[in-house]
């Protein structure tokens, strides 16, 4: 992952490593919150069958999920992608916007 000067990671087409989040803020646990992401075209929401079993990074804070070809994610076509998170509890699934991505 590369960050561009506008701000907006940037991830080679070819590239097997994990998509982050921003920073997840709450009262989430991570020991006992699943948490799920999806990518999606850009300007877009998330449909049931986007979201994929995400990871929680505890040093940053943040949500992953990886990207590449063999993963769950799978590739995706070069462009603009928003990043979304779900984490689960008892009483809520909150969708987190997380921001833009572009594949190159």
């Amino acid at each position: 992952m590369v960050l561009c000067a506008d701000g907006i990671p940037e991830f080679p087409s070819g590239t097997l490593e994990y998509i982050h989040s921003g920073t997840i803020t709450g009262t989430y646990d991570p020991a006992s919150t699943p948490v799920f992401m999806a990518v999606v075209a850009y300007s877009n929401e998330p449909g049931t069958d986007d979201w994929y079993p995400a990871a929680w990074d505890t040093e940053h804070g943040t949500a992953k999920v990886l990207y590449g070809a063999g993963s769950a994610l799978g590739t995706l076509d070069e462009g603009m992608y928003d990043v979304w998170v779900k984490p689960v509890t008892a009483n809520e699934a909150p969708l987190i916007k997380s921001g833009p991505i572009r594949i190159t």
